[in-house]
């Protein structure tokens, strides 16, 4: 279990939560209720830090299927590859700037007032 990873509630936890269904311990209970699918393992470790050993209460709700790791959690950027190309399936290559590809064109940054006075010094 790494500390960035990003934990779910399953339906399993659902019913837990609404019905008390699989009779958790209380601070199980606690945590799985604190899980949100937003932050990471270590957050709750420094935040629960009263219930016990977050990290080996996390493992066991996992283990029992009340949690599992968000498949939404942030992806590293694409990596360039030979060829000028992003990794595979972002459809991005490197090349001119099209209209809509994130490029400014630094010239349209100053006005021609401000062209005017760089000539003067």
């Amino acid at each position: 279990m790494d500390r960035q990873d990003i934990y779910v509630k399953t339906d399993k936890a659902s019913e837990e939560i609404q019905n008390r269904k699989y009779k958790l311990s209380q601070a199980l209970r606690s945590l799985l209720i604190m899980i949100d699918g937003t932050k990471t393992i270590g957050s709750y470790v420094t935040q629960a830090v009263a219930l016990g050993d977050v990290t080996a209460m996390l493992q066991e709700l996992e283990q029992q299927g009340f949690i599992k790791k968000s498949t939404d959690a942030p992806r590293p950027l694409p990596t360039s590859m030979p060829g000028g190309k992003t990794s595979p399936g972002t459809g991005q290559e490197k090349g001119p700037a099209k209209t809509g590809g994130g490029m400014i064109d630094l010239g349209t940054l100053f006005t021609s007032g401000d062209q005017d006075k760089s000539k003067k010094k």
